[in-house]
């Protein structure tokens, strides 16, 4: 509703033509969308005009920059689930690498892809094994090894101390520790 016409600077032919019924166009030639249209009804003035958000321009631009917010917004929830889903198999091997190197031979990698990240963890899978395998060897030869040094150095010790502290050994008895003493050494450098 328009209090006061005074404030559109309507010229005489403009006023004539809102008083006989007509409708009156202001133009805004620096904005369109700020076009105003004047009408006479029997309540008195009325000014139609386009508001700057019910403009066709306004509102295409609108709906372009949202469908592009939501094409951001969904192609980077997109971009973080795959590097999620590519990155995942990556950290669970490094962990397991890690274990691998405290010692534990006894972890496995599980992995239901199929490409070149299930080659790596069954080929990780065959070396934790190979390396459980080793550890055993590993451990049965210090252990073979340990016996097998203790029980001539035990004997030599033990002749070496009758030779030593016993004067009533003949002379048939010490040739014969002597010889057990060589022959025990020989077992060991063999």
């Amino acid at each position: 509703k328009v209090e006061s016409l005074d404030a559109y600077k309507l010229t005489a032919q403009q006023s004539e033509e809102l008083e006989n019924g007509n409708p009156v166009f202001l133009n805004n030639t620096l904005s369109p969308s700020k076009s105003i249209t004047l009408v006479k009804t029997d309540s008195g003035y009325k000014s139609i005009a386009l508001h700057e958000k019910n403009n066709y321009t306004y509102s295409f631009f609108f709906q372009i920059g949202l469908t592009l917010v939501f094409s951001v917004i969904i192609g980077t929830f997109s971009i973080v689930m795959m590097a999620h889903r590519a990155v995942r198999p990556v950290l669970e091997l490094k962990k397991a690498t890690q274990e691998v190197s405290r010692g534990n031979f006894d972890v496995t990698v599980r992995s239901s892809r199929n490409d070149e990240f299930q080659e790596l963890t069954d080929n990780f899978n065959k070396m934790t094994h190979e390396l459980k395998g080793i550890e055993h060897l590993r451990s049965n030869f210090i252990s073979d090894v340990s016996h097998e040094f203790k029980t001539p150095i035990a004997s030599i010790l033990g002749f070496a101390k009758l030779l030593k502290n016993d004067n009533t050994l003949s002379e048939q008895e010490k040739n014969e520790y002597l010889e057990i003493i060589i022959e025990e050494s020989e077992k060991l450098s063999n």
